[in-house]
């Protein structure tokens, strides 16, 4: 006799394989720029939104604090005292689309927020980041970049945020200051 997995079973296997985002990324700090959550300085967040015209669900100030708390979260992975480090950076928003977007265009798409909870992608975030690190008289400059797809339990723009600092901060320990 052959068994078939209960309804809710397949509904989340099915769910599974379209695609879902939990986590955000790691972000590490390399070797060269080696600064602890003690030392860190984020003097400066400058945003661009090259996108205007998708619906933005989130606001400046969080994407400042997504910042701070990725970069703080990366540092203190490094605990070892290194001097203060002053950081600037510069997000370019360049594109992204959303569940919300979709709704604007067709109602109907609001049933795709049944499933959110189980972790459907309901957002995507392309945008690109230039970091600029000075650590003991030393200037460090990066770029990095990322497109990500997110979910309600990890946003697409914190997700891509986390790979384009982590890209920015390897790029800009490979570059002799």
């Amino acid at each position: 006799m052959i068994r078939i997995a209960p309804p809710p079973l397949l509904l989340a296997l099915a769910l599974g394989t379209v695609g879902c985002a939990y986590r955000v990324p790691p972000t590490h700090v390399p070797p060269p720029l080696a600064f602890s959550a003690a030392d860190l300085d984020v003097d400066e967040i400058m945003i661009v939104d090259h996108d205007p015209t998708s619906v933005d669900t989130g606001t400046p100030a969080d994407l400042w604090q997504d910042t701070v708390n990725i970069l703080g979260d990366a540092a203190r992975a490094r605990p070892t005292p290194s001097g203060r480090a002053r950081v600037r950076v510069r997000i370019d928003l360049e594109r992204r689309s959303s569940v919300y977007d979709a709704m604007r265009k067709d109602g109907i798409a609001f049933v795709s927020l049944f499933f959110a909870p189980l972790g459907l992608v309901i957002d995507n975030e392309k945008l690109s980041v230039d970091v600029t690190v000075e650590q003991g008289g030393r200037t460090y400059e990066g770029h990095g970049s990322a497109e990500k797809l997110g979910s309600m339990y990890a946003p697409a723009r914190r997700r891509a945020l986390a790979v384009a600092l982590d890209r920015a901060l390897a790029d800009a320990s490979t570059k002799s200051p």
